[in-house]
């Protein structure tokens, strides 16, 4: 019914500026239709089917009915309907994750290797509603949506490799590990346990001291565990508050990735707060990013470092 073509010009509150080059910041606060929404859905949906995934008894299948319902009712300009069938709540949630879903569809839609496709099933596991999951289907979406920023952009992942991704980036063996955040008492385990992956991933290769290494942390199900919404006026005030949240988390834990690693070839930390809002009665998706560049980091990795902050400002 609700059939996406082309991209459509959304609100984009982008902010992207350079802090003693050592700091990002990209910040996208977006409105996208519900009817445009369902209509790239339909075509999320179309593309598991075109890879072999079975999405129709998992938490997707659910998702792409709400979301048509929703976009009824934007069109119809009522919600009452959808409100009294799903609840709000339920709505925040799939709105939220479908988000992550065409994230990945759009940096990975041409991408048929098999242990991507063998990823990418994973990602269906768990419940629908994000707060209830405890599941590792959406530990998989992170690395995916990581990965798709860097295909979109040329690059190639080796998606058979051990590490959650594995590729060259402009001359350099690059890998990154991901970490979906689950509980404030794990955080520091979590960080550090990171940052010793990627020392292994390194001595896997014939020479070591080339490689490169990014820490990827997702803080939302700790900083925002039920999907409360961030109330708004304009995108402006928004921006504010969900900067605020992600400033407030690096005062608090920088102190475990900056003094705790002694690996010179982990150069950056990348942490990620995705979070539903509304903004003067309408729903929306935030995405705020801190991209920053470890302390005491060699010229030629600052170098590297900035060519690859521009990479992690995805469409949507």
């Amino acid at each position: 019914m609700y059939r996406w073509t082309k991209p459509i010009p959304l609100q984009d509150n982008r902010n992207y500026s350079t802090i003693s080059e050592r700091v990002t910041n990209i910040r996208r606060v977006q409105q996208l239709p519900y009817p445009v929404a369902a209509g790239m859905f339909d075509e999320v949906c179309s593309w598991l089917e075109s890879l072999g995934i079975q999405y129709h008894n998992t938490r997707v299948h659910k998702y792409k009915s709400l979301l048509t319902d929703l976009a009824i009712s934007e069109v119809r300009k009522d919600y009452s309907f959808f409100e009294e069938k799903y609840g709000l709540v339920n709505g925040i949630n799939a709105a939220h994750e479908a988000m992550e879903l065409i994230r990945i569809y759009e940096g990975l839609r041409y991408e048929k290797d098999p242990k991507f496709i063998e990823r990418l099933t994973k990602i269906l596991q768990g419940h629908e509603l994000f707060p209830l999951d405890k599941s590792s289907g959406r530990d998989f979406s992170l690395e995916l949506g990581i990965a798709a920023s860097f295909v979109a952009q040329g690059n190639q992942i080796d998606f058979s490799h051990v590490a959650d991704l594995s590729l060259v980036f402009d001359g350099t063996p690059m890998f990154v590990e991901c970490k979906r955040l689950k509980s404030e008492s794990k955080i520091k385990a979590n960080i550090k346990d990171g940052l010793k992956q990627l020392t292994k991933r390194y001595e896997t290769l014939e020479n070591p001291s080339k490689a490169r290494g990014i820490l990827v942390l997702s803080i939302g199900a700790v900083v925002n565990p039920n999907l409360i919404l961030y109330e708004a006026s304009d995108s402006g005030q928004l921006g504010r508050k969900v900067k605020t949240t992600v400033r407030e988390f690096i005062a608090t834990y920088k102190q475990y990735w900056e003094r705790e690693t002694t690996d010179k070839r982990s150069i950056a930390v990348i942490i990620i707060f995705d979070t539903p809002a509304r903004m003067d009665k309408t729903l929306t998706t935030c995405r705020e990013l801190d991209v920053r560049l470890l302390p005491d980091r060699m010229h030629s990795d600052a170098a590297l470092f900035h060519k690859i902050a521009p990479l992690f400002g995805p469409p949507f």
